[in-house]
């Protein structure tokens, strides 16, 4: 079979930069050699199960849905300060920039301020808010360094993790405290004020073993905008081993911020700070019952804070809020036969919210919820594997739903696989679409200015979505291939709209479910090793969506959705390993124009980051020196005008202690 790879027009100038690159720093003997011939083994290496699909540990030829593996090699070859960054390299997401201290992450499109529609995990902890449905990234309790890999389903995944599971699965995993016994310091400075430091330490005692970790962030934003920020964090991972079968996985963290917001001479969005809380606390039992049979009991809370003070003409305003989660999770894996595999398991939540300002109560606000989940493996023939889930959710918002979904897989060759899949997911609402009642108020209660308002029930959003693909593996010429192909039909999709019957001369906001949208496009990753020091890794995402959002006021007035999907999205990254411990990557992206929700049209553009590295060993001390040059194709923006990216560069030191 003969595989040929032929970019678009707009990505040969990045691929001809990357040749040049890769021909003027490979050593002259790798130029001219033939490339070395990769051992099976070697080659199988680089395609790590995933876990993520189906809650089961399975090769990426047998996953049920379309993933992307950001591996540590790639994050630390990205030269990214920030996680949000890292999505770039995945074909058809798009990370918008809003400000220096706030990011949006959207899947195919669909994108708005909140981001609301993606479910985001770490080591198996939603994170996503109840409060607006999405991931305030800026003061997650996360380091950039702890990340061992991020697996991204590309697509609805309902049936292995419920509601917000609805564009893509975000399953950050951190790394095991194992592999970070000793001490490591990193020192981060660059452009736009931006420090950033780091320091871990691990160790063992007997079976415990554990790693702690502190960080700080402190940044200038964008030129044209009041958003510097300083966050510090503190996390900790800890695993006990109780006997030959159980093991306990203790997990905490903390990180609080302070983010400049608002504008300077502003009468009603004064220039203030903002401060937030955010800590979790997470409690994981595992029993190994023989080599094929697991059970394990997962207990986490999330709490965050937002404090937002400000006057408002004469008015104190506080737009602060609280948001508190309980969950508890049991899930059992066990062989049920020799050609299946189960997973099954249930689950129960309590959200609370409370922002007098946002809802017109101080009270908590509580959304119950209770999961039934389970998926099988059936492997029916040694080339056929089918792959069946079916997730029941009920909740305290929109009652009950049912998410299945049906996968086959044909290995029609050693090596190769077609994929083909059937998946229904929903997205409940959130609590601000849920109830809002967002008003200015005097003390005694008299409404002055009513921004939001609940008028009608909501429905959840409801996703269809059908997939074939296709996973190749070429082991002569050190390539791996994933493609699929995508039709996903949206309903009930939900929006705001403006009330401009009841009150003509100043309408407020409400949410309906209003929108229709269906979109049809095709995706490709490849990772290629055309040398055994170099590594290419090219994504590209092509999408066409047709749809609209009418307003329910006035039926004539429709908005299309086809502006909030941009046509294509690229990346390619290449690496370098040079004689000496030295490191050299590039990374360059490409987003045709689209428009996320409240910002303007972006229009094509192009990004180019570029990372140099050297490592050296010393006794028991290791380091690593990298600068990173961030934006040097020009000035850029991915939200608004007036947050424009320009050139950056950072210069990394680590120290690594054993």
């Amino acid at each position: 079979m003969n595989v040929q790879f032929s970019p678009s027009t707009s990505a040969r100038p990045c691929l001809l930069a990357l040749s040049i690159a890769v021909t003027i720093l490979a050593p002259a003997n790798l130029q001219a050699a033939d490339p070395v011939p990769a051992t099976e083994d070697l080659f199988l290496n680089q395609v790590p199960p995933v876990l993520s699909a189906t809650r089961l540990q399975q090769p990426l030829a047998e996953a049920p849905a379309s993933i992307t593996v950001i591996d540590r090699k790639m994050i630390d070859a990205s030269g990214a300060v920030d996680i949000p960054d890292l999505f770039r390299l995945v074909p058809g997401m798009q990370v918008a920039h809003i400000s220096g201290n706030r990011t949006a992450i959207s899947y195919h499109g669909l994108g708005e301020a909140y981001a609301r529609r993606m479910q985001v995990l770490v080591d198996g902890r939603s994170v996503y808010s109840p409060f607006f449905g999405g991931v305030d990234w800026a003061d997650l309790p996360l380091a950039i360094e702890d990340i061992d890999r991020i697996e991204v389903i590309r697509g609805p995944n309902g049936p292995a993790y419920g509601a917000n599971s609805f564009l893509a699965v975000i399953n950050i995993i951190t790394r095991h405290p194992a592999q970070d016994q000793g001490a490591d310091i990193k020192i981060t400075r660059g452009s736009r004020g931006t420090e950033k430091l780091f320091a871990r330490v691990g160790a063992s005692s007997g079976d415990f073993t554990y790693r702690a970790s502190v960080g700080y962030r402190e940044d200038q934003g964008f030129p044209a905008y009041r958003d510097a920020k300083k966050v510090p964090l503190a996390t900790f991972r800890g695993e006990q081993r109780l006997n030959g079968r159980d093991t306990l996985d203790i997990q905490f963290g903390y990180a609080g911020g302070t983010f400049e917001d608002g504008i300077s001479g502003s009468l009603t969005d004064p220039a203030r700070d903002r401060y937030t809380v955010s800590h979790y606390q997470q409690l994981r039992w595992r029993r190994t019952l023989n080599p094929t049979d697991e059970v394990s009991l997962n207990y986490y809370h999330n709490y965050y804070r937002s404090t937002d003070n400000y006057v408002y003409s004469t008015l104190s305003v506080s737009e602060g809020f609280h948001t508190d989660r309980h969950n508890l999770e049991f899930q059992h894996n066990f062989q049920a036969a020799t050609d299946k595999r189960v997973v099954w398991g249930a689950e129960t939540r309590l959200d609370r919210v409370r922002g007098q300002t946002w809802f017109g109560t101080g009270d908590w606000i509580e959304t119950k919820l209770y999961r039934l989940f389970g998926n099988l493996e059936w492997r029916y023939r040694p080339e056929w594997i089918l792959n069946a889930g079916l997730m029941y959710e009920y909740n305290s918002i929109t009652q009950g739903d049912f998410s299945p979904r049906l996968a086959l897989n044909h290995h029609v060759a050693p090596g190769h696989t077609i994929r083909a899949s059937a998946t229904r997911a929903y997205r409940t609402p959130s609590t601000l679409e849920h109830r809002p009642d967002f008003a200015l108020r005097l003390p005694n209660g008299t409404v002055l200015n009513q921004f939001f308002l609940a008028r009608n029930p909501l429905l959840p959003e409801q996703m269809t979505a059908y997939e074939i693909g296709y996973f190749g593996e070429f082991p002569g010429a050190h390539l791996i291939v994933d493609a699929k192909i995508f039709r996903e039909e949206v309903r009930r999709y939900i929006t705001d709209t403006r009330d401009s019957t009841t009150r003509p001369g100043d309408p407020f906001q409400y949410f309906v479910n209003d929108g229709v949208t269906d979109s049809n496009g095709a995706e490709v990753q490849l990772r290629w090793r055309p040398w055994p020091r170099t590594q290419l890794i090219y994504s590209h995402g092509y999408a066409h969506q047709r749809g609209t959002v009418v307003s329910e006021s006035n039926p004539a007035l429709f908005a299309s959705t086809t502006e909030f999907t941009p046509v294509h999205t690229r990346s390619l990254m290449g690496i370098q390993e040079l004689p000496g411990n030295a490191t050299a990557s590039a990374a360059y992206y490409k987003l045709s124009n689209f428009r996320f929700g409240g910002g303007d049209n972006t229009g094509d553009f192009n990004t180019f980051d570029v990372r140099i590295a050297w490592k050296w060993r010393h006794d028991g001390t290791r380091g690593e020196i990298a600068l990173v040059g961030q934006h040097l194709t020009g000035d850029y923006y991915t939200y608004e005008r007036e947050g424009v990216f320009d050139k950056r560069f950072f210069l990394n030191l680590s120290l690594g202690f054993r």
